[in-house]
């Protein structure tokens, strides 16, 4: 007895299933489309198991019990992975929490990440490159968040594995970015892979490998990560996608800030993601109806809001200063002359350091970015309430209430309250000071240092 035609095969899943794929044109799913599924994942199941291709293999019995389970669920399995680098646990152990999974490199060892991978989706393991994973020298993560997504009674053509997908992204995505905000920590995407967890695979799985150049990681900052920080993260993304949610398709500018924030984490050179973040400060502190003296104006509410024993308002005011120089300059297409470019980047202390050039402008970077993320969470923080001490909808009399020292204490220890309310303290001051591969020294001796930036191409950072 041979196998089944197409047509006898579909005809019987339709008479099988009828509430799946019955209905003609305006059937949920289409039984056509799972034969060259079927066959396709039998075959590359076999060839993992490196067993004949027979349909009596126990891989190919796998595979059809597996696509049997799936056309009879009323649910679908998704699985999304990201390959990030930036984070550690504790002792290097798995950490588990619900649906999440934190797998460091260092656990399994390096050639068996691509198994872990092909593991939890198969198919996506091996259709990463090595380089995508390995080449960086920061503690490295698999970040594995699963999800059973019931169907409901509109769905149709597998709305139900989008809908699934898009909330683990969502997660992933609220995890990392919740990590920098409350860290500075300097962590980087490397690959992601989104697909189903078991033999049969409807579709193929979907691998992505991000745009990485190695000087992003020339300043580092490792967040050590466990179950009680992955709980608060989850609350304040929680809170971050309530404020941010767009109003009638209007997006907040807080909402810009954030993406502008993590932009600046995989921008290729160091000017682009002092665009990012400058992008960031004005979304997060502007006045939007109001762009006059924008640069002054930013200026003092981040020294104002953002003060700390650690950091004081007159440093970041000139911190500043320097940077929206160095951003007009960049913006408005001056002639970029990198002894000059040098000069005035060294005259922030975070970046006057011995060490390379182009590292110096990474410590620049760093030093920037740390700002704008304390502007995002004081923005985020001051919004809440029935009555926002400062809405996200602007609030002219703003730079007036500053004027008022009780008032400015009152509105710079609010956000702060607030934050640490979420168990998350140390994200209200300066972050932690960031290491290099150059182990710079705390000062930079001008007369030895040389004097060479790359400014339109080739490395910036990490060069001599």
């Amino acid at each position: 007895m041979g196998l089944p035609t197409h047509d006898v095969f579909t005809a019987a899943l339709e008479a099988t299933f009828p509430a799946r794929f019955a209905g003609g044109a305006g059937a949920k799913d289409f039984a056509t489309q799972y034969p060259h599924a079927l066959v396709t994942s039998a075959v590359a199941w076999l060839t993992r198991m490196g067993q004949p291709y027979q349909g009596t293999q126990p891989a190919a019995l796998d595979v059809i019990k597996s696509f049997l389970r799936y056309v009879s669920s009323r649910a679908e399995r998704v699985v999304v992975v990201y390959a990030v680098v930036g984070i550690r646990t504790g002792d290097d152990a798995e950490l588990r929490t619900r649906r999440l999974r934190v797998i460091p490199t260092s656990s399994v060892g390096e050639p068996h990440i691509k198994a872990v991978i092909e593991r939890s989706i198969p198919g996506a393991g091996y259709a990463l490159k090595d380089a995508s994973l390995f080449r960086v020298g920061l503690p490295s993560c698999l970040l594995i968040a699963s999800k059973t997504e019931p169907h409901i009674e509109s769905d149709r053509f597998h709305d139900a594995l989008s809908r699934g997908t898009a909330t683990l992204v969502g997660r992933l995505d609220g995890l990392v970015s919740g990590l920098r905000l409350t860290t500075n920590g300097t962590i980087h995407v490397l690959a992601h892979a989104i697909g189903g967890p078991g033999p049969f695979q409807m579709f193929r799985p979907r691998v992505g490998e991000e745009r990485f150049r190695d000087w992003l990681v020339d300043v580092r900052r490792v967040t050590t990560i466990d179950a009680g920080l992955v709980r608060r993260l989850d609350r304040l993304d929680g809170l971050w996608r309530g404020a941010v949610a767009p109003d009638r398709g209007v997006v907040p500018t807080l909402s810009i800030a954030g993406q502008r924030f993590n932009r600046s984490f995989g921008g290729e050179y160091w000017q682009e993601r002092l665009i990012d973040l400058a992008i960031g400060l004005e979304a997060a502190m502007g006045q939007e109806d109001d762009p006059a003296e924008l640069s002054l104006r930013l200026r003092n509410r981040a020294a104002t809001l953002l003060a700390d024993p650690h950091d004081e308002a007159a440093r970041i005011f000139d911190d500043l200063g320097i940077i929206y120089e160095l951003r007009s300059r960049v913006m408005h297409g001056s002639r970029q002359d990198p002894k000059r470019l040098m000069a005035r980047i060294e005259k922030v202390p975070a970046a006057a350091l011995r060490t390379l050039p182009g590292t110096k402008a990474e410590f620049l970077i760093d030093r920037f970015r740390d700002l704008v993320r304390r502007a995002i969470l004081a923005r985020l923080f001051l919004a809440q309430g029935e009555s926002p001490a400062w809405s996200l909808g602007g609030a002219k009399d703003l730079d007036k209430r500053l004027t008022d020292d009780r008032e400015r204490q009152r509105l710079r220890n609010l956000w702060r309250e607030r934050v640490r309310s979420l168990g998350l303290s140390g994200a209200v001051g300066p972050a932690a000071q960031a290491s290099s591969w150059h182990q710079p020294s705390q000062r930079s001796d001008k007369s030895t240092d040389t004097v060479t930036i790359a400014v339109d191409e080739g490395s910036t950072a990490g060069d001599p």
